[in-house]
């Protein structure tokens, strides 16, 4: 085995596997700032336009709360508050009506929000629209699904889920946002992507660019000898007293023939 040509065989993967690697990281962060509005990314020429595409979002410039209203929500099936990346997860919100009038429940919806920036929106969810009604002294729940995309990395983001609701008359919009925190993402059960093979596949590379330079130092050194071919030995001539349990069988008989017919010759 020549050890030079080991090393650069694993070098050249250590170089490949860097490369892939970088490129794989910048791709996340372009998806992550395409990602980061919600109805996409514009010109900064164009501030005009994206205000008021804003605007026309459920989750841009939100209504106040109604001083009556009192909310309280449940994740039945994410209680640790820990969810699986392209897993549908729902979250129960209750809405209790204190107040003297009807209100007309519209609608849920919440974000996924980057946690170095709750301004910067990744991923947003809306339910069906309800349009229901909740008398004074009344109570309801709603619920919203809630999928957060396959292709994010697990760590922790921030997520913001809110209700809509208007007077019966729809002339006063009102939004109660009832859960403002942290989620913990996880990958899929079973799930390897590209990033992760790379990165373990870098590891191996560079342990094994190591291990061989450590051990082509060391054989330089003296400290680890080259293996010596080692020499074959061949086994003793059978001689006459080997055969002594042959005398008097015709085996010997035929034996001792063949040694008398080359002597003679």
């Amino acid at each position: 085995m020549k050890y030079p040509t080991f090393t650069l065989c694993l070098f050249s993967f250590f170089l490949v596997s860097l490369i892939f690697y970088t490129g794989v990281l910048s791709a996340d962060v372009e998806d992550l700032d395409e990602d980061s509005t919600i109805d996409g990314s514009k010109d900064v020429d164009n501030s005009e336009n994206i205000e008021e595409e804003h605007l026309q979002h459920i989750l841009t410039d939100m209504p106040m709360s109604a001083d009556d209203v009192q909310t309280y929500f449940i994740f039945p099936d994410n209680p640790d508050l820990y969810f699986v990346s392209g897993q549908k997860a729902e979250v129960v919100v209750g809405f209790d009506n204190n107040g003297d009038e009807s209100l007309n429940i519209t609608q849920v919806a919440g974000s996924l929000n980057s946690p170095m920036d709750a301004r910067i929106y990744i991923q947003n969810w809306t339910s069906p629209v309800y349009n229901t009604i909740v008398n004074p002294g009344d109570q309801a729940s709603f619920s919203l699904i809630i999928t957060p995309d396959v292709n994010l990395q697990p760590r922790d983001f921030l997520v913001s889920l809110s209700v809509f609701y208007q007077s019966d008359d729809g002339e006063d919009l009102y939004s109660s946002t009832f859960y403002n925190g942290t989620i913990h993402l996880l990958e899929p059960p079973g799930f390897l992507d590209m990033e992760t093979f790379f990165m373990y596949f870098f590891i191996v590379a560079v342990v094994g660019l190591i291990a061989g330079a450590l051990f082509k130092a060391l054989q330089s050194a003296g400290v680890v000898k080259k293996s010596k071919s080692r020499k074959i030995e061949t086994g003793t001539r059978v001689g006459d007293n080997d055969n002594e349990w042959l005398k008097g069988t015709p085996a010997m008989s035929s034996l001792a023939k063949k040694r008398t017919a080359s002597k003679k010759r």
